[in-house]
């Protein structure tokens, strides 16, 4: 999933823009069953990657997750510090919206809203393996 999830990466980088969304979800009956980290680790990593490049203006990064906390295991002051990175880096998020649909351009939500992505990866709780979409 690396190899595919960085040739996916590089085509957009050869394209020289592109929007870039990157989630995580949580199970109601298994509150352990998240895997967030990966995702936060993948997204920054991606920031980082397209600075290198000089290619991170020309990007738009959104973090996604259908809970109000993403990372709320990890207590009150790691939330903090990652909204602080989120703001630094400039990374949109996207919390506490209900996933309904993957479409080929993006994420549906369950008001009706859309998240527009050329490249959308979704971790979901409990199996580990990333979706991906576009």
């Amino acid at each position: 999933m690396a190899v595919e999830i960085r040739d996916r990466i590089d085509e957009l980088v050869k394209k020289g823009m592109g929007k870039i969304a990157i989630g995580f979800g949580g199970n109601p009956k298994d509150k352990s069953a998240v895997r967030g980290g990966p995702a936060f680790e993948l997204m920054f990593n991606i920031h980082n990657y397209l600075r290198t490049k000089k290619l991170r203006p020309a990007f738009e990064l959104t973090f996604f997750a259908p809970m109000d906390e993403p990372g709320a295991r990890m207590g009150k002051g790691a939330l903090a510090m990652l909204d602080k990175m989120f703001a630094k880096y400039n990374i949109k998020k996207q919390f506490g919206k209900k996933i309904t649909e993957f479409v080929a351009d993006g994420v549906i939500f369950e008001d009706g809203s859309k998240l527009d992505s050329d490249f959308t990866m979704f971790i979901a709780a409990g199996t580990g393996p990333a979706a991906l979409k576009n």
